[in-house]
């Protein structure tokens, strides 16, 4: 393959000598350090990233998170959803039914991060159909990325519903267990319905004939869905990463101390990835109990300041951590001085004014499930400035002001 400094010397075979070794002289004097290969620069905006599909209940729930940008001028502004639909197996262009769905508005948000999760929801399909969708972003000058394709899938008859589904609430977590999903085909299907159709003639024969013959493409897994509450809405897209292989799941995520639902379906991967999912079974409930305390905090640092006196803490790492609480002792017992806080600093204004003293603080950390832990007891010497120090201060000359050696060396506030 020839580079930049490539030389033909096809092309030079007429020069003379000395004008080829200065040419060879030229060339190699452009030669140094190899670096790193430039990113082809772009010419189109990103596609989506992290897309995925999954039909459930006659419907399809798309979502992708927003691509990074190397180029501005290609930032995607928004992404445009299109269906491709037949009416039988024959991908035939004839046949295809074009349908430009819709023009999601790009959020502005961390390029691949939760918050830039973009979601379509497609209501109107019918079951023995074929589809197909088109996912692609566009700039503000309409340029078009490259699409990103969701392969042909048929519209099928729905699984059976999942059915011995059990509950069990653990330390911090639910757990969920349920009878294995039923294997069938759709020739199984298919042979069902025709069945009932034609008075229920059904040919077990045959029946058995196309479970034994089940490709790994037809397999069934399990999705999982959560609700909170009594009357709390059940997630769009499953609690579980990917469709399930067990017949039992833990849910460690939901908030401790709150009563939460659950229902699961069975689920079939289709050839281009399509996640199929048959109706929601049976419906049960737990309350996640959590008795564990979150740990204790860790005062890193107090000192006087204008006012008042400034505590920090360690952030307390904790999934179920609600908050913390800064306490003074006073009269003998700790009361709150801080309130509700969810920061790891606070400083204490509420110290009698004008007043020296010895001030002992701890802080309080609760999680959700009302478990709480104290750090290890905090005392700090306080000497509030005299007013009559702070006008004679401000009375000096600019010149004057600057520290003696004896203050420049006075100990600073006493930790204990």
């Amino acid at each position: 393959m020839r580079g930049k400094n490539a030389i033909t010397f096809g092309f030079y075979g007429k020069l003379s000598a000395a004008a080829l070794v200065f040419s060879l002289l030229t060339a190699l004097s452009a030669c140094g350090v190899k670096g790193a290969p430039l990113p082809p620069k772009e010419n189109k905006p990103p596609q989506a990233v992290n897309v995925s599909a999954v039909s459930h209940d006659g419907r399809v729930h798309i979502s992708w998170l927003l691509p990074a940008v190397v180029d501005p001028q290609f930032k995607p502004v928004a992404f445009q959803v299109v269906r491709n639909e037949w009416p039988d197996a024959d991908p035939s262009p004839e046949t295809v039914k074009k349908s430009i769905l819709a023009d999601i508005e790009a959020p502005e948000a961390e390029p691949g991060s939760e918050a830039s999760r973009m979601v379509f929801i497609d209501e109107l399909l019918t079951k023995g159909r074929f589809y197909q969708y088109v996912i692609s972003s566009y700039d503000s000058e309409k340029r078009f990325s490259d699409p990103f394709v969701i392969e042909r899938f048929e519209m099928r008859y729905p699984m059976d519903k999942i059915t011995g589904l059990k509950v069990s609430s653990i330390e911090g977590s639910v757990r969920l267990a349920w009878n294995p999903p039923p294997q069938q085909s759709m020739e199984q299907l298919k042979s069902v319905m025709d069945s009932m159709k034609n008075g229920g003639n059904l040919d077990l024969e045959k029946l058995k004939e196309s479970s034994e013959a089940l490709p790994d493409s037809e397999r069934f897994y399990v999705n999982v869905y959560r609700a909170m509450g009594k009357d709390g809405q059940f997630s769009r897209s499953p609690i579980n990463s990917k469709p399930l292989e067990a017949n039992e799941f833990e849910d460690s995520d939901a908030q401790p101390g709150k009563t939460w639902r659950y229902k699961v379906c069975a689920v079939r991967i289709d050839a281009g990835g399509m996640q199929l999912e048959g109706p929601l079974g049976l419906e049960v409930s737990a309350e996640i109990t959590d008795h564990t305390p979150p740990p204790a905090p860790l005062i890193i640092s107090a000192e006087a300041v204008d006012g008042g006196i400034k505590l920090r803490w360690k952030p307390v790492e904790d999934k179920s951590l609600l908050g913390y609480w800064l306490e003074r002792r006073i009269d003998g017992k700790f009361s709150d001085v801080s309130g509700f806080l969810t920061v790891d600093e606070f400083t204490d204004r509420k110290i009698p004014a004008a007043v020296p003293g010895v001030f002992v603080y701890r802080v309080v950390v609760r999680d959700q499930a009302g478990n709480s832990a104290v750090s290890a007891e905090q005392t700090v010497e306080y000497a509030p400035q005299k007013e009559s120090d702070k006008n004679s201060d401000a009375a000096l000359p600019a010149e004057n002001t600057a520290p003696t050696q004896q203050q420049s060396d006075a100990v600073p506030l006493e930790k204990k």
